[in-house]
């Protein structure tokens, strides 16, 4: 499991990100337009086996439910930092 927090520069990120072109691409596009916002997550899982109805190994399901737990902290956190006091 990845995460990455911004700030974000695509060409500089190593790891299964690098292996997304569609989502760095994604990013820079957003920076180039002004659109990215100010701050971003991305979570990424990465595979091991793509063949048709592989299905998932027991790490990447491992690595979901933590995934799973990490996002929920986030969106908690998040929203603690940025509700009105």
């Amino acid at each position: 499991m990845s995460r990455v927090g911004a700030p974000f520069h695509a060409s500089t990120q190593g790891g299964a990100l690098a292996a997304a072109c569609g989502v760095a691409e994604a990013v820079e596009l957003a920076r180039a337009l002004n659109q990215l916002p100010a701050k971003l997550i991305v979570y990424a899982i990465e595979g091991k086996t793509f063949h048709a109805g592989a299905g998932f190994s027991l790490e990447v399901e491992g690595a979901a439910a933590e995934l799973l737990i990490r996002v929920r902290e986030d969106l908690c956190t998040s929203s603690r930092t940025t509700s009105p006091q």
